[in-house]
């Protein structure tokens, strides 16, 4: 306790934070109050807040962090404690995972808020694109939009100077998650089952349609992305096994 203690302990100049983080002095004071850095008066900046900074600014920023760092955070507001999550995400790396669970707080209490704060709605109520993305283990858009369109989901739309901005209803994805009974539980796709086992993903494929494992991001559609539960993953390793 006493060693995390210190880390806190130690304050330094405004020029030396703004060094740390990479920044100018003037972006080193906003910074302090954007993102609640203990300071005296701008003179002297807590370091083991600017280094917690740095390295959640870079989590957030980081493409496969920063979609993990989304995905862990829709589950916790799905119901999952930090324990659960590092208990059912053990299959994703030790560093990142610490790394991704480090920065969620620090992403729900601000790096996701200006995207909210723009319009003035409430971000307890929506989720970004991305992070439905994210949760879902998908790249495009085009497929939130489908099941918007099938009433899966529930969109909020803002038009404003020639562009729209799209919303999701928390309530609606969780309905949507419950039906496809993989709310509160980590959800891989065919690829990454492949790396945690070694069985090829047509093989995976192959199991998951001839064994009907797994579940369809559209139901009704013929060519729909398949996801798969951790009893599903066991389940293909127990068919690969005795195949």
């Amino acid at each position: 306790m006493e060693l995390l203690d210190m880390k806190y302990k130690k304050f330094v100049d405004i020029e030396v934070a703004a060094q740390i983080l990479g920044v100018s002095t003037k972006t080193a004071r906003r910074y302090v109050d954007k993102y609640g850095l203990r300071s005296n008066g701008y003179k002297m900046i807590n370091e083991g807040d600017l280094n917690d900074l740095k390295d959640n600014l870079r989590v957030c920023k980081d493409n496969d962090l920063g979609k993990l760092v989304k995905n862990l955070f829709i589950l916790e507001k799905e119901g999952l404690t930090i324990d659960e999550l590092v208990s059912a995400c053990r299959y994703m790396g030790k560093e990142r995972m610490g790394r991704a669970l480090n920065a969620i707080k620090f992403y729900a209490d601000y790096y996701r808020t200006p995207f909210f704060d723009r319009f003035g709605l409430n971000p307890e109520n929506l989720f970004l694109p991305s992070e439905v993305l994210a949760r879902l283990k998908i790249r495009d858009f085009h497929i939130i939009r489908n099941l918007a369109e099938e009433d899966s989901i529930a969109l909020e739309v803002v038009n404003t100077r020639g562009r729209t901005w799209n919303y999701i209803y928390k309530e609606s994805f969780f309905k949507y998650l419950d039906f496809k009974g993989v709310k509160a539980r980590i959800i891989f796709t065919s690829r990454e089952i492949s790396r945690l086992t070694g069985i090829p993903v047509n093989r995976i494929d192959k199991i998951a349609l001839s064994k009907e494992i797994g579940v369809k991001l559209r139901g009704t559609h013929k060519n729909s992305i398949y996801l798969f539960t951790i009893e599903d993953l066991r389940s293909i390793r127990e068919h690969d096994r005795k195949a």
